[in-house]
């Protein structure tokens, strides 16, 4: 099957503070999508915030992914430091590992569907966004896969242009047993900011009850947080932070991001190749996450989850 790389169509409404949207094709079998942006920056060197804030992937209206580009790049980082942003200067093949200083520069975004960090080769295209779907004499494609990215308005800074690229194949889905309406289930990405007003255990107990969560992240880069417990109907996890990172790193997270943020809490569910071994929380009656926060006053931090969850 063959595999294309190519740009999608233009990016409309681009403009500092406003939303702009992106309607992909209709048709083929999304691996990866890449958002190009060249941006220029005086007085300091870039950050990927700079340039995009909330990202939201809509199927057929519905929004499925809500994200910021600064946390997509921070979880693709923690799969691997070669799933991270490239910055490059412009218009040439020179990478810059960390712009250093105010320049020019293009910034590339992937946001995998296909997920190439599995090690299995035949586990790694499971989670490919198909666009059309078929029980082999009918086929129904999706109405819509529309981008929408929020533009900061960041001072000293031009967002010279926007584009999507994509990878994709000729792929397909299933419909289900109506013959009429996709089988799509895929992972989704949720965030929202908690507010905290001092140290000590937050009971975070109003958790969306019933996806399979593959993982949850407390974002935040001022306070400590020495331990969690995690409940669902009892504990699940009840562990210091260090045991919970040491974990990631021997499971092949990466370890330079993990060491970098200590203030970040990265819980994983989806360990296995397969995504089948996930937090299950469809009838529990009681499910909430309690981090423990040492030495603040209070304040605000994201709250990041991403499930795997039927869009129809």
């Amino acid at each position: 099957m063959d595999i294309l790389q190519k740009l999608q169509n233009s990016v409309v409404g681009v403009k500092a503070g406003q939303p702009c949207t992106c309607d992909l094709a209709i048709g083929p079998r999304y691996k990866v999508i890449w958002f190009k942006a060249t941006i220029s920056k005086t007085g300091a060197a870039p950050v990927i915030g700079d340039v995009m804030d909330l990202i939201r992937l809509k199927v057929g209206g519905k929004t499925v992914r809500e994200i910021t580009a600064t946390n997509l790049d921070a979880r693709n980082t923690l799969l691997g430091a070669e799933y991270a942003a490239t910055f490059m200067t412009k218009d040439t093949a020179t990478v810059v590992a960390t712009p250093l200083a105010a320049g020019i520069y293009d910034i590339w975004l992937p946001m995998c569907f296909a997920e190439p960090w599995r090690k299995e080769y035949g586990s790694q295209d499971l989670n490919a966004l198909p666009t059309s779907f078929t029980n082999g004499s009918r086929t129904v494609q999706l109405n819509s896969l529309q981008l929408e990215v929020l533009i900061p308005n960041i001072a000293n800074t031009s967002l010279h242009n926007l584009q999507v690229y994509a990878e994709t194949d000729g792929g397909v889905g299933s419909l289900q047993s109506d013959n009429a309406t996709p089988k799509l289930a895929m992972s989704m990405f949720k965030q929202k900011n908690v507010p905290y007003t001092a140290a000590g255990d937050l009971a975070m107990d109003k958790l969306d009850k019933g996806p399979l969560y593959q993982a949850m992240s407390i974002i935040q880069t001022t306070d400590t947080i020495s331990q969690f417990r995690l409940e669902r109907d009892g504990i699940v996890r009840e562990v210091p932070k260090a045991m919970n990172d040491v974990a990631l790193v021997k499971r092949g997270f990466n370890a330079a991001f993990i060491a970098a943020n200590p203030s970040r809490l990265d819980i994983q569910f989806d360990y296995d190749d397969k995504p089948n071994n996930l937090l299950a929380t469809a009838g529990a009656t009681d499910f909430k996450l309690i981090p423990r926060i040492v030495s603040s006053t209070g304040g605000n931090f994201q709250f990041l989850t991403e499930t795997y969850e039927s869009v129809f």
